[in-house]
């Protein structure tokens, strides 16, 4: 007997309040005796780090956790019709009905659901996973689950975390001496965008200041700089000497910090002269990248992973920077980034039980100045600043309702003590006119409404969805149609963590 899942659906990722359907297709030689056939849609995600060695040197035994994040079942088999007809017979105290040789077909619907299923009783059942001889690995009751919209499939670090969604058809045997039929069919999902805030002028930015200085005049003393030292012809030489370029290398995004898969930056990156000196510099380099930061936690032990996504890289470009008539700031040409998106592989930010994921956007800016009868000087400038990825999956027009309608209610809720403070705003301040008489080499790195405090890597998540869009809320929405960005993870390595463990 073999079975398999066809879907009716060929979607490269589902989303929340969509569909998935299909039918689970059973092919017998001849007439078999089963006592039912379960589908399940379910999520999950697994963590597993190895705690540092104790004080002997030994090393401790690794700690998994485990949550169930999505669990539906349904059983297409016996169907109703043939209950009524009470076409069964008792073998091995179950109950049994015979199918005929043949194809048969059994269809299933699932909806999925707004939030995650992750409770305490959920995730109770420990799994256990073999890493290689009879070495066994046992996960223990999780110590806490948060309460938030369905996470998106995480893959790419094997044997450490990831987040998996599938679907799974058992067909059961009465026999204790005949193996149970089953098929499994993964596939990746991505959560609905929260709602976006009202567009307004504020910005979050990152600045770092420079000042060029005159390289010939710095090398050694002479006669002049002796006079001066001396005190005599000071005034002159000061009105003498040539002015040097004094600016502030900005990267600014509107407030907030948001970046959407598969659509452009809304990048700007500006020169701006603090002195009024404008001339003989040209923008050398420029790269863009995102930093993804995930925080991976299983019981008391928790790792930070980084990666490195390059969005934009440019080198030997050697364009002047030329500012406009009466304008102190310059902006770099925004179609250096603008032709290049976040890529597929990319998942929104989110934060789930035992895994969390943020991003932040660094810029690297090279400047050169060159005045006659000096040196070439270059400075590269780093900027980075926190950002959140969304998933460009619009919510539809029903939950944005809903939400207004249930947002008094959630407010009301004691969840809503929870809720962040929302972040100051503050327009950018305009650099002063005056260079900084300190070190050459200042560098300053100022956030908007950020205070340079990080947020608490797990902590309960904002009640605007939780609280509003309940069960019963989500099953009265109808999921969005039309187009979506294509979210394709790279596939999930074959790991003895990630094996088929579970009991059907």
């Amino acid at each position: 007997m073999l079975a398999h899942i066809e879907l009716d659906q060929n979607f490269s990722h589902y989303t929340n309040l969509d569909i998935i359907s299909g039918r689970v297709v059973v092919k017998t030689p001849s007439s078999t005796n089963i006592s039912s056939i379960v589908v399940k849609l379910e999520g999950e995600s697994r963590t597993r780090l190895l705690p540092p060695p104790n004080p002997n040197g030994d090393r401790q035994r690794a700690q998994l956790e485990f949550h169930k994040i999505l669990y539906k079942i349904q059983i297409v088999f016996p169907p109703p019709d043939v209950l009524e007809e009470k076409q069964s017979t008792i073998i091995a105290g179950k109950t049994t009905f015979t199918l005929p040789p043949g194809q048969h077909e059994y269809p299933f619907r699932f909806k999925f659901p707004f939030n995650n299923d992750c409770t305490a009783s959920s995730s109770m059942n420990p799994t256990v996973s073999l890493f290689g001889g009879l070495n066994v690995d046992v996960a223990r009751i999780p110590p806490k689950h948060v309460k938030g919209t369905l996470p998106p499939t995480l893959t790419g670090f094997p044997g450490e975390a990831e987040i998996r969604y599938y679907l799974k058809t058992t067909v059961n045997r009465p026999s204790l001496f005949k193996e149970n039929a089953r098929a499994y069919v993964p596939f990746n999902f991505c959560p609905i965008e929260p709602p976006r805030p009202p567009v307004t002028d504020a910005q979050v930015f990152a600045r770092r200041r420079h000042e060029f200085f005159n390289s010939h005049a710095e090398k050694g003393p002479s006669k002049s700089r002796m006079k001066s030292f001396l005190g005599r012809d000071k005034s002159a030489q000061e009105a003498a000497a040539p002015k040097h370029p004094s600016i502030a290398i900005d990267m600014r995004l509107p407030e907030p910090a948001i970046l959407t898969c598969a659509r452009e930056l809304p990048l700007r990156i500006l020169i701006i002269s603090t002195n009024g000196v404008k001339q003989s510099m040209s923008l050398q380099s420029l790269q863009v990248e995102l930093i993804s930061i995930t925080v991976v936690r299983a019981h008391d032990i928790s790792r930070t992973e980084q990666s490195s996504t390059i969005i934009a890289s440019l080198s030997n470009i050697g364009t002047p920077i030329n500012f406009p008539e009466g304008s102190d700031e310059a902006e770099i040409d925004s179609r250096m980034w603008h032709t290049q998106v976040l890529p597929n592989t990319i998942p929104p930010s989110f934060v789930a039980c035992n895994i969390s994921r943020s991003y932040e956007i660094v810029t690297r800016t090279c400047i050169k100045y060159e005045s006659v009868g000096s040196q070439p000087q270059f400075i590269t400038a780093d900027l980075r600043l926190p950002v959140q990825v969304f998933s460009g999956v619009t919510p539809p027009k029903g939950l944005l309702e809903a939400l207004n309608r249930a947002q008094p209610h959630a407010r009301d809720s004691k969840s809503s003590e929870r809720m962040p403070p929302l972040p100051t705003r503050r327009p950018v301040p305009k650099p002063s006119t005056t260079a900084s008489q300190g070190a050459s080499h200042s560098a300053s790195h100022s956030l908007g409404g950020a205070n340079g405090d990080a947020p608490p890597l797990y902590s309960e998540a904002p009640p605007s969805y939780e609280d509003a869009i309940t069960h019963e809320v989500a099953e009265t929405l109808e999921p969005e149609h039309g187009m979506r960005r294509d979210y394709a993870p790279p596939p999930a390595a074959e790991d003895p963590l990630l094996g088929r463990d579970e009991k059907s």
